[in-house]
């Protein structure tokens, strides 16, 4: 009896330290992919036009794309979005849609300027498909990442 203790205490402890190392390289894996993803840095100074009317998703994204020395304009209406757009290259546009793609569209076509523009949504709301479907180059899901919004941004902007 006490041998089977034994064994079964020797075989949980392997076990764990099996999933411990796991987890562990797991980690370094993720913190390696996110050097090697600043690696390909945006070129510092791209403008981006922030489309969110929730501010503490907002403050999230502003704060990601600063640290990615970005120049980024919040717009919350789309005469916001018309101004900034006559006097600046902006060379994104993340919108978390409350402002129609076609509204968006009707005012980069008419400046003449081909930008992307990336949704923001919620996974539970709504699909990738959907998104392409209505005109979006892609979407960021909600709650939004450091990762993700540069990898994306690599792909649109470089």
């Amino acid at each position: 009896m006490e041998k089977n203790i034994i064994i079964a205490t020797f075989i949980i402890t392997t076990i764990l330290l099996i999933v411990s190392i796991k987890k562990k390289n797991k980690k370094e894996t993720l913190k390696k992919e996110r050097k090697e993803n600043k690696k390909i840095i945006i070129k510092e100074n791209k403008k981006i036009i922030v489309i969110e009317n929730d501010l503490y998703d907002r403050k999230i994204i502003q704060k990601i794309l600063e640290k990615e020395n970005m120049n980024v304009f919040i717009v919350e209406k789309i005469e916001d979005l018309e101004e900034v757009l006559k006097r600046h290259f902006i060379s994104i546009i993340l919108s978390a849609g409350n402002i129609n793609i076609d509204s968006i569209f009707k005012i980069t076509n008419k400046e003449d300027k081909k930008i992307p523009v990336l949704r923001i949504f919620n996974k539970n709301q709504t699909t990738k498909d959907q998104i392409l479907m209505e005109g979006y180059r892609d979407g960021i899901t909600k709650p939004v990442s450091d990762f993700e919004i540069i990898s994306k941004l690599n792909i649109f902007i470089n």
